[in-house]
């Protein structure tokens, strides 16, 4: 599975719910957390369909990279290893 994926102590977020789920616990931006908080209300089905398309066409988005990863060893331990390389 390549997709972004939040666990925490309590549960897991997988696709839409995890952009949610980091977006609702954002500072610095009031709307960010807003819609992150808001957005639960639309039903997943519809909330991963633009999931796939945005990430499907992250480049043309703006995106130059394969992924978003933040390589600092302060951060390493938050991170699970690609099974599929």
């Amino acid at each position: 599975m390549s997709s972004i994926v939040v666990v925490t102590k309590e549960e897991s977020y997988f696709k839409s719910d995890a952009v949610l789920f980091i977006a609702g616990r954002l500072d610095g931006n009031l709307y960010v957390p807003l819609i992150g908080q808001f957005s639960w209300i639309v039903p997943s089905f519809l909330r991963n369909m633009v999931y796939g398309v945005i990430s499907q066409n992250r480049y043309k988005f703006g995106g130059e990279h394969d992924s978003c990863r933040v390589d600092l060893m302060d951060f390493e331990d938050r991170f699970l290893d690609d099974p599929c390389p």
